[in-house]
Parts: structure tokens; C-alpha cells; sequence
């Protein structure tokens, strides 16, 4: 996302950076999200861990999956962060 960053700054200025901090939260959530789940897949994971997930699995099962239609938390906050720059 960073070389992409540049090139948007040249052509929008330095305003439309300081609109991605949002947008760097929401990605490091989903790279997260979907890093556990990928360990918990792996089958020499221990208990624990695969208990932990099971616990938070509903939250992290939609930022990964949405909701199907209905607007959840992690989609609401991604629309929120990108419709300002679109009126730039």
C-alpha cells in the first residue's frame, strides 16, 4: 500500500495522508485476523490457543466473512475511512 501512497500524495497532496491512519488500523485488524486463523487451522496447534480463538471466533468470523448484507463493525468502519477520500 506504501509506493501507492506516494503517488497519491503527489497528485492530491499531503492532505490525503493524513486520511490513511484508519485505513492502516483496519489492515493491520484483518492481517491479524487472519493470521490467527490460519495458525489455529494448523493441526500442531496447541489448545490453548485454539480455545482463545473459539472464543473470539464470532468477532474475527466477520471481519474475515462480513455479515452477509448487514453492515458489520469492521465494514462500517472501512466505508467510513475511504468516503472521505472520495471527496477529495
Amino acid at each position: 500500500m506504501y509506493p501507492e501512497v506516494l503517488e497519491a500524495e503527489g497528485l492530491w497532496g499531503d492532505d490525503f495522508a493524513e486520511l490513511l491512519p484508519p485505513l492502516y488500523v483496519l489492515q493491520n485488524e484483518l492481517h491479524t485476523t487472519l493470521q490467527d486463523y490460519l495458525k489455529v487451522q494448523n493441526p500442531s496447534t496447541g489448545k490453548d490457543l485454539k480455545m482463545d480463538y473459539q472464543r473470539n471466533m464470532p468477532e474475527m468470523r466477520q471481519i474475515i466473512y462480513g455479515s452477509y448484507g448487514d453492515k458489520d463493525a469492521f465494514n462500517t468502519k472501512l466505508e467510513e475511512s475511504t468516503k472521505v477520500m472520495l471527496t477529495i
